[in-house]
């Protein structure tokens, strides 16, 4: 018999598996074990705000950039795993938003605010292109 918290780790790990083998060239995981200095939550439920949270730790000054680029390494991986559905739905804006975007906030940036501006750019752009595809104004 599983409890709940077993069973959650199952569950993450077919959720990621499942993502995985949807797209057309599926990733193997590559097993790495990370001294990550941010305190991570015990269990597999990790949300949007806990990620912008851990990204705020991230910029903070003191950190040098071996350590920074470790800590967002897990940080992305952590995305890709969670089996919490909001951020689920937006794991790939998150991942664009660390790849492109946030290596050029400075450290007192409201890491929350530019993520919101990130993903508003992103969809205006989206609804732009939906509409150029399609025709309409």
């Amino acid at each position: 018999m599983l409890d709940e918290e077993e069973y959650d780790g199952f569950k993450s790990w077919y959720l990621y598996y499942k993502d995985q083998t949807s797209l057309p060239h599926p990733r193997v995981p590559v097993p790495v074990d990370v001294d990550f200095d941010i305190d991570l939550v015990k269990t597999d439920r990790i949300n949007v705000v806990y990620i912008l949270n851990l990204l705020k730790s991230v910029n903070k000054a003191g950190k040098t950039a071996e350590e920074r680029e470790s800590d967002l390494d897990l940080i992305l991986r952590e995305i890709e795993r969670s089996d919490n559905e909001s951020l689920r739905a937006k794991k790939d804006i998150m991942a664009e938003f660390i790849r492109t975007r946030f290596y050029d906030l400075p450290e007192t940036a409201d890491v929350q605010a530019a993520f919101e501006e990130f993903e508003k750019e992103r969809q205006q752009a989206e609804i732009e292109e939906f509409a150029y595809e399609n025709g309409v104004d």
